[in-house]
């Protein structure tokens, strides 16, 4: 409709680096997100640094996202250093329902979500993808 692109805003976002659902412990040199809405379409980019991963188990996970991801998930672009043990890169999924990009790493018969372990303690993540609100 004539209306559609009325819906546009920029602004900031502030990524948070999860373990196991929980950010206990988890201290940032950097942390710093931008993002364009328009529509249902939101763009985000971002950095996060770490400092200190924290002392929770389970799945790594990027958070906090500006806005809920729609039921229309999309694979993101992140880019890392400081993990080991991963013989492929790392892939960001947009998690329906949520303000949250899973992070998954390449095995033989698919994806598998990215355990603490091999996150380091000065992980680094660059952010950026696209999905629908």
């Amino acid at each position: 409709n004539a209306n559609t692109l009325d819906d546009y805003e920029e602004g900031t976002w502030t990524p948070t680096f999860t373990v196991g659902g929980s950010g206990a412990g988890v201290t940032y040199t950097t942390q710093t997100g931008r993002y364009t809405k328009i529509g249902r379409l939101v763009t985000v980019e971002g950095e996060l640094l770490l400092s200190n991963n924290g002392s929770n188990t389970g799945a790594c996970l990027i958070a906090s996202l500006p806005f809920s991801v729609g039921s229309d998930t999309a694979a993101s672009i992140v880019g890392y250093s400081g993990f080991s043990g991963l013989t492929a890169g790392v892939q960001g999924i947009f998690t329906s329902g949520t303000l949250t990009i899973e992070l998954r790493a390449p095995t033989t018969t698919g994806t598998s979500s990215v355990p603490e372990t091999v996150a380091g303690n000065t992980a680094r993540f660059f952010i950026g993808g696209s999905y629908s609100v």
